[in-house]
C-alpha cells in the first residue's frame, strides 16, 4: 500500500499537547480536555495537576478582583504548592468544576471541538483530530472510521484505493441532520460533470498495494421516493395459497398444487410465482402446479396493471423426485444361487430393496449394491424384484430370474437380467412458472404500427420510452444531438410441433414486435448501437398480447421474453420491497466489430458472429451490470443473439439438433 510522508508527520503530531498541536499543525487539531487543579479546601481531581509552565486555556478567566494573567504568574506572598490551589479569594468557573463529586463535562465534537472549515474528523487513542479528508485517510488506523464534516465537495488527489477500501465514511449527523444521506466516489467533480459516473466503493477492495486515484468525495442524501397513487393498490389485498400434496422440506415422490385467491373483486390483476427468490414467473390463471423435480423455493405474489407486486405469500420449500431409481440385476453365472444387483437415484438416493414385491424391505449402503444368496434353486417371478429411492419412487422387475445351481464341470451357468431405467439419469431442474397460458386483457395496446422509420416507438398512435442510440462507429462522426431511427413490425414466431393438426393449418398469431435500427452508411468495422427502454413497456407489450421482442441491427437480432428476462437475489429484493416494474431502466448495447479476422465468443445464447450483447438496468438510482451467467445479484436469462434466421425456428431451440431438423424442413 502507498505509504504517504504526511501521514507519519500527522501521527507524531499526535503526541503534542493539545494547545501546541492546534498552533503547529492547522490540517489536523487533536482536542484533550484539561481539568484544572484547585486549593486544599476544594478537593482537586487527582488526575490532572498543571506544571507551571503549562499554560492556562482561554476557557478559564480568573475573576475581577484576581485576574489571572496568560502565563499564570503566582503572586509572591503566596507559596506555590505542588498541585497550584486557586486562592480563596479566586472564584471557580463554571466550566471548570472543582470537587470529586461533580463530573467534567466531555466536548461534543460539534462543541467548539471541530471548526466548521474542517472537512473531516475522528476520534483517536490521543484525543479528537480533524483537518482535511486526504489528512484523515492519510492518518486513520486500519479499519477506522472518518466522520465528513461539510456539504462541499472534497478531493483526494492519489487517494490509495485499497487502504481506502478498508476504512469507513460516515456522515457528520450534526451537520447533516434528518434525512438519509450516502457517501458518493467519482473520478470527475460533481459540479463540471453532467451526468457524473459515480464509483463503486466495493470494488476498490479489489484494487493492488500501489493502485491510486485522484476521488471527488461528497455526501449526497438518498431522496425517498413518494408512492405513486396509481401504483398503490386499495386496500385491504392478501394474497392466500391452499396447498395440496405440500410436505416442506424432506423428500416426496408426490407434486403438490398451489391454488392462489386474493383479487379483489373487479381487478384485471394477475398471479405469479416466485423462484428461488430470484425469477418471477406470471401464471396464466390462479393454480400452480410444482412438476418439476429438485430442490427449491417458492412463493407467490398477486401483480397489478403494471406488474407490481401488491402481495407476497410465505416461502414454500419443495423436496421432489417423481423418478425412480436406475437398476442393474443380473444373475452371477458363477455362483450358485446368487444375483447381484446395483441401484443410483440421481434426486433422493436409494433407500431398501425387496425380494417379495415389496412385502418387507432390505436397506441399502450408500454405493447402491445388494448381493442376494438363495439357499436353493429360486425363481424370482416379474414384480419380485423392487428397489426404492428416499422419496418413495419404486423400481419393479419386469423380467425373472432363476437361481439356479452352477455345474462347474461343463463350466455351463445359468444367467439371468433385470431392467433399469435406461443409462441416462434424472437431471435436477430448476421449477418453471407458467407464463404461456392465456393473455390477461388489461391496460393493452392497439397493436398499431406506423410504416414511416420513428426515433421513439410509436403503437396505436401513442409513443412509448423506447429510443434508440449510435454511441460509436468506426467510420461515421456521431454528431452531439443524433439520434438514429429504427421501423418497427408485428410477426409470428413459430411454435414447437404440438401434434394437433388443426391448430398448425390456423394462421398463426402475431406475437413478436421486431425493431429494426436504420443503419448509417460507412459506419466501418466496430460500432455500437443501444437500445433503451423500461420495465413498464414490457409488461404493457405482455399486456398487449405481444410475448417477444425482437432488437435488430442488420442481419443480427437479440430476442428477449417480454414477461420476464431478469432475475437474482436483488431484483427480487427490489419487487418484494415495493419497487415499480416502470422504474427499471434497461439498456440493450448491441456491439459490431466486422473485421474479418475477429474471433466471436460464441455460447449456448449467443450465435453471432460479429455482434456482443450487454444488459444493464438502473433502478434506485444504482446502476447493475447484468451477467449471462444465472448467479449473482442481478443477471439475465432467455435472451438471445443471432442471426435473424433464429426467427424460423421456435423460441429458444435455435442452433439445437431439434431446430436443425426445422431448419431442413423450412428449406426443402
Amino acid at each position: 500500500m502507498k505509504k504517504w510522508i504526511s501521514a507519519a508527520v500527522v501521527i507524531c503530531m499526535l503526541t503534542q499537547p493539545a494547545m501546541g498541536l492546534a498552533e503547529e499543525t492547522p490540517e489536523i487539531v487533536m482536542e484533550t480536555t484539561a481539568e484544572m487543579p484547585v486549593s486544599e479546601t476544594t478537593p482537586v481531581p487527582e488526575a490532572t495537576p498543571v506544571p507551571e509552565e503549562t499554560p492556562v486555556p482561554e476557557e478559564t478567566p480568573g475573576s475581577e478582583e484576581t485576574p489571572v494573567p496568560e502565563e499564570r504568574p503566582v503572586p509572591e506572598e503566596t507559596p506555590v504548592p505542588e498541585e497550584t490551589p486557586i486562592s480563596e479569594e479566586t472564584p471557580v468557573p463554571e466550566e471548570t468544576p472543582a470537587g470529586g463529586e461533580t463530573e467534567s463535562p466531555t466536548p461534543s465534537p460539534t462543541e467548539a471541538a471541530v471548526p466548521e472549515d474542517a472537512e473531516a474528523w475522528m476520534e483517536t487513542e490521543n484525543g479528537l483530530v480533524w483537518g482535511s479528508l486526504a489528512d484523515m485517510i492519510a492518518a486513520a488506523s486500519e479499519n477506522a472510521e472518518i466522520l465528513l464534516h461539510t456539504d462541499e465537495v472534497m478531493f483526494v488527489k492519489d487517494a490509495p484505493l485499497l487502504w481506502l477500501s478498508g476504512l469507513t465514511l460516515i456522515p457528520d449527523g450534526e451537520i447533516f441532520g434528518d434525512g438519509e444521506y450516502r457517501v458518493a466516489f467519482a473520478e470527475q467533480s460533481p459540479e463540471t460533470a453532467d451526468p457524473v459516473d459515480e464509483l463503486n466503493c466495493e470494488a476498490f477492495k479489489e484494487a493492488g498495494e500501489n493502485d491510486a486515484a485522484d476521488l471527488y468525495i461528497w455526501v449526497v442524501k438518498v431522496e425517498t421516493a413518494q408512492p405513486d397513487p396509481t401504483d398503490t393498490p386499495e386496500l385491504p389485498t392478501e394474497i392466500c395459497v391452499e396447498a395440496a400434496d405440500y410436505a416442506g422440506a424432506v423428500w416426496s415422490s408426490v407434486h403438490p398444487t398451489f391454488l392462489l385467491s386474493g383479487i379483489p373483486e373487479g381487478k384485471n390483476w394477475s398471479y405469479a410465482v416466485i423462484i428461488y427468490d430470484e425469477r418471477i414467473a406470471v401464471l396464466s390463471g390462479s393454480e400452480y402446479f410444482a412438476a418439476e423435480e429438485g430442490v427449491y423455493t417458492v412463493r407467490f405474489a398477486m401483480l397489478d396493471e403494471q406488474g407490481d407486486i401488491v402481495d407476497a405469500s410465505e416461502l414454500y420449500t419443495l423436496w421432489l423426485d417423481h423418478t425412480a431409481p436406475d437398476v442393474m440385476a443380473v444373475v452371477d453365472e458363477s455362483i450358485s444361487y446368487t444375483m447381484h444387483l446395483s441401484a443410483s437415484d440421481a434426486m433422493s438416493g436409494v433407500d431398501a430393496v425387496s425380494l417379495d414385491g415389496g412385502v418387507s424391505w432390505t436397506p441399502l449402503g450408500e454405493d447402491g449394491i445388494f448381493t442376494y444368496t438363495a439357499a436353493g434353486a429360486t425363481e424370482l417371478a416379474p414384480g419380485m424384484v423392487q428397489v426404492r429411492d428416499i422419496a418413495g419412487n419404486v423400481w419393479s422387475s419386469l423380467e425373472s430370474y432363476a437361481l439356479e445351481a452352477i455345474v462347474v464341470d461343463n463350466g455351463g451357468g445359468y444367467g439371468g437380467g433385470g431392467g433399469g431405467g435406461g443409462d441416462s439419469k434424472p437431471a435436477r431442474q430448476h421449477a418453471k412458472g407458467d407464463s404461456e397460458g392465456d393473455t390477461v386483457e388489461y391496460d393493452a395496446l392497439s397493436l398499431e404500427l406506423p410504416e414511416e422509420p420513428m426515433q421513439v416507438l410509436n403503437i396505436g398512435g401513442e409513443e412509448l420510452p423506447l429510443t434508440l442510440e449510435l454511441t460509436a462507429a468506426e467510420g461515421f462522426a456521431v454528431p452531439e444531438d443524433y439520434q438514429p431511427a429504427f421501423t418497427a413490425e408485428m410477426t409470428a414466431w413459430p411454435k414447437a410441433a404440438s401434434g394437433d393438426e388443426d391448430a398448425e393449418e390456423r394462421e398463426p398469431e402475431k406475437d413478436t414486435l421486431v425493431l429494426t435500427a436504420v443503419e448509417e452508411e460507412n459506419l466501418g468495422d466496430r460500432f455500437e448501437y443501444r437500445w433503451k427502454f423500461n420495465g413498464g413497456i414490457c409488461r404493457l407489450l405482455a399486456n398487449s398480447g405481444v410475448r417477444y421482442i425482437v432488437l435488430r441491427v442488420g442481419e443480427d437480432a437479440a430476442a428477449l421474453p417480454v414477461e420476464g428476462f431478469i432475475g437474482g437475489t436483488r431484483y427480487t429484493e427490489l419487487k418484494m420491497q415495493g419497487v415499480s416494474t416502470k422504474k427499471f431502466d434497461y439498456t440493450v448495447a448491441m456491439t459490431f466489430n466486422l473485421d474479418p479476422d475477429h474471433i466471436p465468443m460464441l455460447s449456448e445464447y449467443d450465435f453471432s458472429e460479429s455482434c456482443d450483447l450487454a444488459l444493464q438496468v438502473e433502478v434506485e438510482s444504482m446502476k447493475y451490470a447484468l451477467s449471462a451467467e444465472q448467479k449473482g445479484e442481478m443477471y439475465y436469462y432467455n435472451v438471445w443473439l443471432g442471426p435473424v434466421e433464429m426467427l424460423e425456428v421456435p423460441f429458444g431451440e435455435f442452433g439445437s439438433e431439434k431446430a436443425k431438423t426445422t431448419e431442413r424442413e423450412i428449406g426443402g
